[in-house]
């Protein structure tokens, strides 16, 4: 597997969880309610959004 790097920002929202987007892929826009449950969802959104470039 081809592993690159994608820059993510962490924003803490209104409700006190953690949104999360990326620059580079528009698409990709989740959330967590820890920043640790906010990457691990940003990772699987950026899987999910390749899938749909390939």
């Amino acid at each position: 597997m081809n592993e690159s790097e994608y820059a993510v920002i962490l924003s803490p929202d209104d409700n006190g969880a953690w949104l999360v987007t990326c620059g580079v892929l528009p698409e990709v826009t989740t959330f967590g309610e820890t920043r640790e449950e906010a990457l691990k969802n940003a990772v699987f959104a950026i899987e999910e959004a390749l899938k749909l470039t390939d």
